[in-house]
């Protein structure tokens, strides 16, 4: 079992300086009691054309993802 992790490459018509990040939003698993805490995830801005990735922590299931723009 490993890690969720979700990875963003934007291509296509963008405008100068427009980059782009990778969003993932997981179930984690906390505390004694292991209680279920949904936590959202962001990698930094990248220029478009360029991977990011971006992780959830152990003990996480994956509850969703997707990627966003600025400058576009």
């Amino acid at each position: 079992m490993g890690r969720p992790s979700a990875t963003s490459r934007c291509s296509g018509q963008f405008p100068s300086g427009a980059a782009h990040r990778a969003v993932i939003t997981c179930d984690v698993v906390q505390g004694a009691r292991e209680h279920v805490v949904r936590r959202t995830y962001r990698s930094d801005w990248a220029p478009t054309g360029s991977p990011v990735t971006v992780g959830c922590d152990t003990k996480a299931y994956l509850a969703g993802f997707s990627s966003e723009v600025k400058g576009a």
